[in-house]
């Protein structure tokens, strides 16, 4: 399964947010004319951009990090390219089996944080030599400063759940730090957590 991979190429993204089989090495997206460009779907175009907007990502990555398919997602997302609605519709499938399972409410969790991934999946504008992997150590490891930005601490042992966070504080406690720009900060939480942006506009000093 695409979704659980660890790392997956910027190419093999790309044809799969445009709804196309990422094992055909040889296919050609952009010789592809046949494809219904309504609600939902992708034309070749869109993969050339993808690919572009992907490539300027990695271009830009300065700790050439790996990938889910899920972050790729979210890029695309955070820079408005259209892509096929495949992957938001069994994302939201999978987050309705799980609330069903889990004796969850419907209403989405805000007040329940954001998991680690969810955090990872956006693009912070880290500076100063911190980068996505700092940022990513310091999930697991808290440190002092990012404490309080945890909402709830995972329980040790393999599915026993993972910590979540409140990406508004995130951006707060790395503004503090000197590790991104407030401006830069806003951006990200509006592109990638836009459910949180209000609680952002209502932090003392936070312009």
């Amino acid at each position: 399964m695409w979704l659980a991979k660890s790392k997956v190429t910027r190419r093999k993204a790309a044809l799969l947010l445009c709804g196309l089989d990422p094992g055909e090495d040889k296919l050609d997206p952009l010789s592809i004319n046949t494809i219904s460009i309504t609600a939902g779907t992708t034309a070749p175009n869109d993969f050339a951009y993808l690919m572009k907007v992907f490539q300027m990502v990695e271009q830009a990555d300065a700790a050439k990090q790996d990938r889910t398919l899920k972050q790729w997602r979210e890029i695309a997302r955070g820079k408005k390219v259209r892509k096929n609605s495949w992957i938001d519709e069994y994302d939201e499938a999978l987050r309705l089996t799980s609330n069903e399972t889990e004796g969850e409410s419907k209403a989405t969790g805000k007040g329940k944080g954001v998991g680690k991934q969810g955090i990872l999946a956006a693009e912070w504008p880290l500076i100063n030599n911190y980068s996505q992997s700092s940022l990513e150590r310091a999930l697991g490891e808290v440190p002092k400063w990012l404490k309080s930005a945890l909402v709830a601490k995972g329980a040790r042992g393999k599915g026993k759940g993972s910590s979540t966070w409140n990406p508004v504080l995130i951006a707060v406690c790395l503004a503090d730090r000197g590790y991104a720009k407030q401006q830069a900060l806003k951006k990200t939480i509006a592109a990638y957590f836009p459910d949180w942006s209000d609680e952002l506009e209502h932090v003392q000093d936070f312009k």
